[in-house]
């Protein structure tokens, strides 16, 4: 029975893996094609134009195969010994962490764990890496005096379900669909968008999803589902 348990958790991580690595792959086959194409202009005209397109193309395909770098150091990583994980310890261990720059923006904080909440199962640094993706975004949508709230709460099925809703402009149609994909951000070029790119890798690889959208009153919210970890007896 344990070896059919991993068996299926080395597929469900092979699955993740080859989906994030596909889409980097792709882009970096993309990013290659339009700097040869740059550099083709820039060598029949030598206009200052096809230059700075060239370079700009060079610093995004230096930061796709950094990506790539931290989606395998990832996939990795997931690999590691799983353990029962109290989301609303790891929820409060890392906003600690980031009070001091929160209230220092005037961000206001809201936390709401139901008591009866189960663990999820799985690898605490990839867990708390995903986690921390998710405050980490909404911390910057909601901005200056904006508001973050945060739910833990267990769910029919045998699921525990992690909210994180803010005050900020939340996410447009389209972007409700792509913002769990590599570079799709709305911080601009400085921030690569990778970090609910890799939050969603954890959720899908440990068996749950990532889900993006907007909440009744505005704002952004990411909804993270995972399996509940099992009681032995």
């Amino acid at each position: 029975m344990l070896a059919q348990v991993e068996e299926q958790e080395r597929a469900a991580f092979l699955r993740g893996q080859a989906r994030g690595m596909g889409a980097l792959a792709h882009r970096l086959s993309a990013l290659v094609e339009d700097l040869r194409e740059d550099l083709g202009e820039l060598t029949a005209s030598g206009a200052e134009a096809p230059a700075a397109q060239a370079t700009a193309r060079l610093a995004d395909l230096i930061r796709t195969i950094n990506a790539a770098v931290r989606a395998d150091e990832m996939g990795r990583r997931l690999l590691e010994p799983r353990e029962p994980v109290s989301l609303a310890w790891l929820v409060g261990d890392l906003i600690r962490a980031l009070d001091r720059e929160w209230r220092r923006r005037g961000i206001t904080l809201t936390i709401e764990a139901h008591p009866e909440t189960p663990c999820v199962h799985g690898p605490l640094g990839p867990l708390e890496e995903a986690v921390s993706a998710l405050l980490l975004n909404a911390g910057d949508a909601a901005g200056q005096g904006g508001t973050v709230h945060v739910a833990v709460a267990p769910e029919a099925g045998a699921w525990v379900s992690l909210r994180v809703a803010d005050s900020g402009p939340g996410f447009s149609p389209q972007r409700a669909g792509k913002a769990a994909l590599a570079f799709v951000s709305s911080k601009g070029d400085p921030h690569p968008g990778l970090g609910l790119f890799l939050a969603e890798m954890v959720a899908t690889t440990l068996g749950g999803c990532l889900i993006l959208g907007n909440g009744n009153g505005g704002g952004g919210l990411a909804t993270m589902r995972l399996p509940a970890a099992e009681i032995s007896e």
